[in-house]
Formats: C-alpha cells, structure tokens, sequence
C-alpha cells in the first residue's frame, strides 16, 4: 500500500479526509446503516490517511476494482445502491478531472445480478462502469455443501441453473451490454470427503471437506491439484454437460477446470461477445498450463 501512496505523492490531510467523510455521510449511508454501523465504517477507514488516500486514489491506476474493494471490506451488498454508485461516481469523476486523464471504473462482482434477496443496482452500474467483472465460481464448496459433491464453477447447469452461463444471460437480461462483460475463471478446486469410494461422480454423497486440502475451507490449487493426481493416481473426469472437471482417489473428490474446461470457457465467451475473461488467480497455475490454454484459445481464430 506504501508504494502505491507514494506513487501518488503528497496531499493535504484534510481535504483527503473531507471527500472521504462526504462519502461516509451521504444519504444512501444514513438510510441503509445504523449510528454503530456508521461509526465502525467511519473509524476503519478514517482512522488512517494512508488508507484514505488509496481508497480516493486507486481508481486513478487503470484496471483497478474499487468498489468491490468498498463493498468487500468495508460494507455489505446493501451498500452497492445506485445512491452510493452516484455518490462515488462524482468522487471518481473528481479524481479524473484533478488527474487530467480518464481512468477505468470495473467491479468484481456475483456471477448473478441478484444476491439471496438483494438486487444489484444494475441500470447505474451498466451506464457507469467501463466493465464488470463476474466472479463465476464458488457456487459450491465442502464446508457450505458438505453432504454432496458439485463443481464451484460449471459454465452450464441443468439441473440448477447456478453456473456461468445462467449469470451471464441474467447480467444481460437486465440490461448489461455483452461488451461489458468479463467471465471469471478459477485457478483453484475444492476438495470433498466422499462417503462411498465407489460413488465418485457429480453430486455424489460426501461429508464434508477431505483432509488433502490444507486449507480449512477445502480449496486447493490448480498446481496442488495437479500434483494430487500424479501422487495418488487419481482418475481425472471432464464432464462435457457442465464444462467442468473433477478427480477422484479413494474417498476423496476435488472439483476443478483443467485445460479442456479452460478452452471451452474461452470458446463460449468469445461466441457470445464478452469483452474477455479473467482468471483468480494465476500464482494458482502449474507451469502457465492453464493461462497458456486461456491465452492460446483467446488469440485462436473463430
């Protein structure tokens, strides 16, 4: 965070602190959040001028997610109102003009415009934002779906209709041009405790994460995954249904995207017109297999 503050050189404390506070006290942040509420947003941000200045000046580096960085860490999805959009709209718009050159506005966000009960403000976001960037994946995962096996990432899904492709047609649906779409590609799998050995497919019968996964959430690394497979002899699987792949050894079941998910995820946004695609994230790769593969299918004649 120094080296980007610096990057930006000095400026006056308090005219940093003022349009931060602006934002804080505007109308969309009395209406959605309580005196407490507003306080601990207040005191998290405010409490550091570092911290302000990036949140003020991130948006003048291209490509930077900033609003996603607000509503991550410091507020809920509540907050993502088309009121605050407006709000940090004239404060980005600002930055520019006090920059002299335009910036890029993107947002990392569901792969769905709706979220459990909430909307995105999706009209505002479509004419403000430059893209939005659609994070299709988690969809599943071992500690909130510990009792059956599924891909966290499937560009189709015919039984659910929980994928990457069903996010897409929703984002467009209400409004987004195709262009400003960007699909989302995880680097990462997570890994299931079967209950059967013998019953390793798509949504079989599991408890819980399996004990392969060094992280307490069950994911692992494309680069783990495919160590895994080599180590333990695992019988890969590319389900063509729901673009999707996963292993099994044992009773353990990881659900990933290899090569073949890869390219055919690249194939369909290409053919339906998306601006690109992203990955989260490339340290997670082996050898730049699978950003090869994304790159190779990208530049790829139609």
């Amino acid at each position: 965070m120094g080296s980007l503050i610096d990057m930006f050189g000095a400026r006056d404390e308090s005219e940093i602190r003022g349009k931060v506070l602006y934002i804080l006290s505007s109308p969309a942040y009395q209406e959605l959040y309580s005196p407490d509420q507003q306080i601990k947003a207040s005191m998290g941000l405010t409490s550091d001028v570092r911290k302000m200045d990036l949140f003020l000046r991130m948006g003048e580096l291209q490509h930077q997610n900033i609003v996603w960085m607000i509503v991550n860490d410091m507020f809920p999805i509540s907050a993502f109102s088309a009121s605050f959009l407006h709000s940090f709209c004239i404060i980005f718009a600002q930055a520019e003009i006090d920059r002299g050159a335009a910036s890029l506005l993107t947002a990392a966000v569901s792969y769905s415009p709706r979220v459990n009960s909430l909307t995105y403000p999706v009209q505002s976001m479509a004419r403000n934002f430059d893209w939005i960037n659609l994070m299709a994946y988690d969809f599943y995962a071992p500690n909130r779906l510990p009792s059956q096996t599924n891909s966290h990432a499937q560009l189709f899904d015919p039984v659910n209709h929980v994928s990457g492709s069903d996010g897409i047609t929703a984002w467009i649906q209400a409004g987004v041009p195709t262009r400003k779409l960007v699909l989302g590609i995880p680097f990462y799998g997570y890994a299931w405790q079967l209950v059967n050995a013998n019953s390793h497919g798509l949504r079989a019968p599991a408890s819980g994460k399996s004990s392969v996964s060094p992280n307490s959430d069950g994911t692992m690394t494309y680069s783990q995954i495919r160590n895994y497979i080599v180590q333990s002899r695992a019988t890969p699987v590319y389900d063509a249904t729901i673009v999707g792949d996963y292993c099994y050894s044992g009773n353990t079941w990881i659900g990933y995207d290899d090569t073949q998910s890869v390219r055919n995820k690249i194939t369909y946004v290409k053919g339906r017109g998306l601006l690109g695609y992203f990955a989260w994230h490339i340290a997670q790769d082996q050898n730049w297999v699978l950003s090869r593969t994304a790159s190779q299918t990208w530049g790829a004649s139609s």
